[in-house]
């Protein structure tokens, strides 16, 4: 790289230097131009290379986070939409576990009542069943007893005194005519 200096700023830069008055001396100006020269020759063989070099490595440095920044960004945006999917799944997946709860709540409600509804029937049909046998049982006492009335009535009314074996003829022929609607 080289630096070029008109050669009018030098002479103006020495004219500034010997105060704007009168004419410009020419040894100034030469001696001006000649330590210009040497400081810039000694700046650009032993500080201007290690700048320039420095400035390079510290450009390269900062290329070179501005790449990895780029780069972890877009694993993190990758990442970021791996979790989001992975979270969206999850949230089907949930959803689809309360459905399938809900579903196996609900028959687990209807069976309990198909079975509650069995339960019941079968104690209605149970104490029909008993209801009936007692029924049963209780007319025929009513009837057995009224036999008994009737066979105590016919004695007095007969005055004689029936067998045993005739009274309890008498009695199920009794309990048959009641059963049977009082037919004879």
């Amino acid at each position: 790289m080289t630096i070029e200096i008109p050669f009018a700023w030098l002479l103006a830069a020495a004219a500034a230097s010997a105060g704007g008055e009168g004419p410009v001396s020419l040894p100034l100006v030469l001696w001006t131009g000649l330590t210009f020269l040497i400081v810039l020759f000694t700046l650009k063989n032993f500080a201007w290379e290690p700048i320039l070099e420095q400035l390079e490595r510290r450009e390269g440095a900062i290329r070179g986070a501005i790449e990895g920044a780029e780069r972890e960004r877009g694993e993190a945006t990758g990442l970021r939409e791996q979790y989001e999917q992975r979270l969206q799944g999850s949230r089907e997946e949930g959803q689809v576990l309360i459905e399938e709860a809900r579903d196996d709540a609900r028959k687990i409600r209807e069976r309990g009542q198909r079975e509650g509804d069995e339960a019941r029937k079968q104690q209605v049909e149970a104490a029909e069943r008993e209801i009936s046998m007692a029924k049963a049982k209780a007319l025929n006492e009513v009837a057995a007893h009224a036999g008994g009335l009737a066979l105590d009535i016919a004695r007095r009314v007969i005055g004689r005194s029936l067998g045993e074996a005739d009274g309890k003829r008498l009695v199920d022929e009794a309990i048959v005519e009641i059963e049977g609607g009082g037919k004879s």
